[in-house]
């Protein structure tokens, strides 16, 4: 089969279940590790790395077009830390980020969080291990995926049209006992053809398009205090977002913003987000640097200053609670903006 000039990322089998109705597994981490059973323990002969087939590159964006009109398929490289990496894939009106490992044999998969609407960390998320690409890449290497599932290297060494020109190509098909995947991967392209076919039909992804040096772009939403009344106003803001650029960096530099004249700046005096987490409870502790209320602020300010901070941030990550701390102190908050334990409540 010769394809035409387009190409899909590595590891969509992933994501080609996105709109055909599999259950993704959700934030929490399950106690028991889903390890897969090998099949077949065939020798060892790494003529070529694994990346070549999956490669990472950083601050790139893959598009593909679907069978299915008028729904594109995205995806690109949120965060690589040594062997890990996490990729975001949106399909339609639905996301999916996953994060995968590389050993010195395999790529797994290793986590998948449906739907997250913020650039969120979980390079440190373990939740099964099912193997995606794994050596020897040679015809008949097979292993069986957790939900019992057989994934097979089924050709090698074909020759493929991709927008990097002809590049070698490996086929891997995946088994199931009402769906079958296929899978082309290409030389420093990664997946360039998958299909997908169950008893509702066959859907087919290919790439069209790749971005170097191209951000991820975000709407954030800011809640800005005015100067007169410390009412606060909402201001959208659009960010580029590069591979490894956390929400704390870009979160700081918006709210370090001088809108105008009219309004509050939120952070001042050099202050920084350090570092947020959220609890069981859906509250969110926000660790800043240096002082951050600025001392010429009036009480009214300084309340329009805290309730932006809460707000934006709060709405943000979806929390129900903010707490504040500076340089691991509890910041002085006033009775009656928060509870017992320092939580101010988000408005919603």
């Amino acid at each position: 089969m010769q394809l035409k000039k387009r190409v899909v990322i590595p590891v969509l089998c992933a994501v080609l279940v996105i709109g055909l109705g599999f259950n993704y597994v959700k934030k929490q981490e399950p106690s028991d590790i889903l390890v897969e059973e090998e099949i077949a323990d065939l020798p060892q002969k790494p003529s070529v790395s694994l990346d070549t087939y999956l490669p990472v590159i950083k601050d790139t964006i893959w598009t593909y077009e679907s069978n299915e009109k008028h729904k594109s398929l995205s995806s690109w490289v949120e965060f690589i830390n040594n062997d890990v990496m996490q990729i975001k894939f949106l399909y339609g009106d639905k996301s999916v980020t996953k994060v995968y490992v590389e050993e010195e044999d395999a790529i797994y998969e290793v986590a998948s969080v449906e739907d997250v609407a913020i650039k969120e960390n979980y390079t440190t998320l373990r939740q099964y291990k099912n193997t995606v690409l794994k050596l020897p890449l040679i015809a008949g290497n097979s292993w069986v995926l957790s939900d019992g599932a057989i994934r097979t290297i089924t050709k090698v060494d074909k020759k493929y049209d991709t927008p990097l020109g002809e590049q070698k190509g490996i086929e891997v098909t995946t088994l199931h006992d009402d769906y079958k995947i296929t899978e082309v991967y290409g030389e420093k392209v990664g997946l360039i053809y998958a299909k997908y076919e169950n008893d509702n039909g066959v859907q087919e992804f290919e790439l069209n398009q790749i971005e170097n040096n191209k951000a991820q772009e975000e709407t954030v939403s800011l809640y800005i205090a005015k100067k007169e009344t410390g009412v606060l106003e909402l201001i959208k803001e659009k960010v580029a977002i590069m591979t490894n650029e956390e929400p704390k960096h870009f979160l700081t530099d918006l709210l370090k913003r001088v809108v105008d004249s009219e309004y509050v700046t939120t952070l001042s005096n050099g202050v920084t987000i350090e570092k947020t987490f959220k609890d069981d409870e859906n509250c969110l502790y926000v660790e800043l640097s240096g002082e951050f209320v600025d001392l010429n602020y009036n009480a009214r300010e300084q309340k329009g200053v805290l309730a932006s901070l809460v707000q934006t941030l709060g709405y943000y990550y979806d929390a129900d609670y903010v707490v504040i701390n500076i340089e691991g102190e509890a910041y002085p908050v006033k009775g009656g903006q928060a509870d017992s334990r320092g939580r101010i409540r988000v408005v919603k």
